[in-house]
């Protein structure tokens, strides 16, 4: 687009100059100027220049932009795939259930798990939703604990599976199709919207999914390691959320989508 932006500035600017060129010869020289003639034809092969460079840069920034948000969508697909951790309890009551459950490596791993039950229960007795939740005990306790402990596991799973997915994309493609973007009219503006509200975003939560899967490692899951998933992961969605602004990462994907499609709407202008 680069170049088609400045082969009509260009031609513009040939356009302008012969014309005036020309209205300067005639009226100085004579209708039957050479001078005149010759910036009259020069204007005509300007003018024709000017329409083949606006054509052409038309046709480019369709393709260009269609280029751009073809990868946008492609990410903020994964993006909203992403498994968030999402608990109900507190995060600490969480940690100490995961870690009675999934330490192999616990001596004491019974008395751990006694201790995480009784707190866990504890909580809900002051917490609980309803009645019912509030006087659990005996074998509907362990059965409610039971679904807990196994959600709390499963969700830390699919949350670390889906991050590790989403940083395995690169940006090098999007940002390729990025920088091929340079409108002729309010470029600066077009683009600083598109960046700051899409590509930012995405950026910023693969490069925040990078580091974490740098600091976990999927295979020492059953290992005493994942009290550093859930708080890793957990404190860099708050961040995250809190930067952008946002209470959850659906209100984000929302944004983004409206962005492209205000975006996707002046493609064809």
């Amino acid at each position: 687009m680069k170049e088609n932006k400045i082969a009509i500035i260009i031609t513009g600017i040939m356009s302008i100059v012969t014309i005036i060129s020309a209205f300067i010869c005639y009226g100085q020289l004579g209708p039957n100027s050479l001078a005149g003639g010759i910036s009259l034809a020069l204007f005509g092969s300007a003018m024709v220049s000017l329409f083949i460079a606006i054509t052409n840069y038309l046709a480019r920034r369709k393709e260009a932009m269609e280029e751009f948000l073809q990868e946008t969508d492609t990410l903020l697909f994964q993006y909203s795939n992403i498994t968030h951790l999402c608990f109900s309890q507190p995060i600490k009551l969480v940690n100490a259930c995961l870690f009675a459950e999934l330490d192999n490596t616990n001596q004491s791993r019974e008395s751990t798990i006694r201790e995480a039950k009784d707190n866990l229960k504890r909580w809900f007795n002051e917490n609980g939703k309803n009645e019912c939740e509030r006087n659990l005990d005996g074998e509907g306790w362990d059965v409610l604990y039971g679904v807990l402990s196994a959600s709390y596991i499963r969700s830390l799973k699919e949350s670390i599976e889906s991050y590790d997915v989403f940083s395995k994309n690169k940006m090098r493609t999007l940002n390729d199709a990025y920088a091929k973007m340079d409108f002729l009219f309010a470029n600066k503006r077009i683009r600083n919207r598109i960046h700051k509200e899409v590509y930012v975003r995405l950026y910023d939560l693969l490069q925040r999914s990078k580091q974490l899967m740098g600091l976990l490692d999927k295979e020492k899951l059953n290992e005493s390691y994942f009290r550093e998933c859930t708080i890793s992961i957990e404190r860099m969605e708050s961040d995250y959320l809190i930067q952008n602004n946002a209470q959850s990462f659906e209100e984000l994907v929302e944004k983004m989508n409206k962005e492209i499609a205000i975006f996707h709407s002046k493609i064809n202008r």
